[in-house]
């Protein structure tokens, strides 16, 4: 490419990339195969108990109902979240953690929310809340910009 801003940007990106990829909640050894998505995941549905839906989960962890469906099945055949029909509406699944996806969230809670401090606390927040408002600008851009 010629364009030095245009290198610079798709070098960020892959670098953001790469951060998104390999960042781990704070998870013992046994549990470490679990990502930020299904952490986050798991931490929403203790945070909405039976108010979950594919639907609500794409939203907010923007992936797509395939995704949602095999970090669900993943994540139900670890143990970590069980899923039952609701008898009232036969087409609504309901979610809830385990004793193991309780205990995993009540070991790491700490740990991830100190991590994330210290970011934070080493970035500024007004920093950090200045980037979460570019990124969320950027990506609506590009998301909706021409192939």
């Amino acid at each position: 490419m010629q364009n030095e801003l245009h290198n610079e940007l798709l070098r960020c990106l892959f670098r953001f990339k790469k951060l998104a990829l390999t960042f781990r909640p704070c998870a013992p050894p046994e549990d470490g195969d679990l990502n930020m998505a299904s952490l986050y995941l798991l931490y929403h549905i203790r945070e909405h108990p039976g108010d979950l839906s594919g639907e609500k989960i794409c939203r907010n962890l923007c992936v797509t109902k395939a995704a949602v469906s095999q970090m669900l099945g993943s994540l139900e055949r670890k143990g970590y979240l069980t899923r039952e029909v609701d008898k009232d509406n036969r087409r609504r699944i309901i979610l809830s953690l385990t004793g193991k996806g309780a205990a995993f969230i009540e070991k790491t809670n700490a740990k991830t929310e100190e991590r994330l401090a210290e970011i934070i606390s080493r970035f500024g927040q007004d920093k950090a809340r200045e980037l979460i408002t570019l990124i969320n600008r950027f990506s609506d851009i590009a998301e909706h910009a021409a192939p």
